[in-house]
């Protein structure tokens, strides 16, 4: 059977061109593409018998290797970490390993995850051998629809994470500093927490409950009942905050002990930030980006 060579070329390079998108972005299985590219090379085999029958093998070698590449288990990995540096901006999170599925005969894995965000389990892929209950850190991306997912290694920075931070291409940032560099897409992803000095009415403490009230950026007063038991000393002054960004949380919360500390309160006039552990005075953020001071603003129209 002969095959012309012009027809073979262009099937070769448009399922190799796809073969990449697809691993790329995660559109497809691997073991489905390898299936794509195992019947490929059934034409491919075709194509050598008649490249020994002309004595014609130019440019077959470099195909030859290509076909080696992508049928092995590992490339997909390779390609799909070479186009992830180009994704744009990626938010890191801490996640347990709820489920592993080893794949036969290879050295994938497939992991579903849970992070502090949400009660979905997430397939991701990995090359290492994972046990349920594993911490790790997952990075997905947020500009391309497929949201690939990677385990991110940096174990210098792994304090710096806490619930989450951001990679812009290969740069890392902190909640707080991207928040400076990138507002809009910050208070669309994880929104932001304003926070304020709640008084604690000691007098009203019941079963170990005491009552926490404060004027909120609106200008409307707030009580929240909030558990003090474990408290050697019950402070006179707490510090609470809420996200503006409704639909990413609208409850309230007060600051854990090591947080709750005279210095954080002192940078609180009528609001101020957290940024995780991280306490900001509404001058300190608000002269660096005044667009988050926009959205406070939204959100006090919303809730006037």
């Amino acid at each position: 059977m002969n095959i012309s060579k012009h027809t073979f070329n262009l099937f070769f390079w448009i399922t190799f061109l796809l073969y990449c998108i697809f691993c790329a972005f995660n559109i497809c299985n691997y073991k489905d593409l390898h299936k794509a590219i195992f019947g490929f090379s059934i034409l491919f085999v075709l194509e050598l018998i008649h490249r020994i029958n002309t004595r014609d093998f130019e440019d077959f070698i470099l195909k030859t290797g290509i076909i080696l590449l992508f049928l092995a288990p590992s490339p997909p990995v390779i390609i799909k970490k070479y186009f992830y540096h180009y994704h744009g901006v990626s938010i890191i999170r801490p996640a347990t390993i709820v489920y592993v599925e080893n794949e036969r005969n290879s050295h994938w894995s497939r992991l579903e995850y849970k992070d502090y965000s949400s009660s979905k389990f997430v397939r991701i892929t990995g090359l290492v051998q994972y046990e349920k209950g594993s911490s790790i850190y997952i990075c997905q991306t947020l500009e391309c629809k497929s949201r690939i997912v990677e385990e991110y290694k940096d174990s210098v920075r792994y304090p710096l994470i806490n619930k989450f931070a951001f990679l812009d291409d290969t740069t890392f940032y902190t909640y707080h500093d991207f928040s400076l560099v990138k507002p809009d897409l910050v208070y669309y992803q994880v929104g932001y927490n304003v926070l304020y000095n709640a008084v604690c009415d000691t007098s009203a403490i019941t079963d170990s409950t005491a009552l926490l009230s404060f004027t909120d950026v609106v200008g409307k007063g707030q009580t929240v009942k909030y558990s003090v038991k474990g408290y050697p000393s019950i402070p006179d002054t707490f510090l609470i905050y809420r996200n503006i960004n409704e639909n990413i949380d609208s409850k309230w919360h007060v600051c854990a002990p090591e947080v709750n500390t005279p210095e954080n309160r002192a940078k609180i006039s009528d609001y101020g930030y957290i940024f995780h552990y991280d306490v900001c005075s509404k001058q300190e953020i608000e002269s660096q980006c005044p667009r988050i001071k926009d959205y406070v603003e939204q959100y006090k129209k919303r809730n006037q």
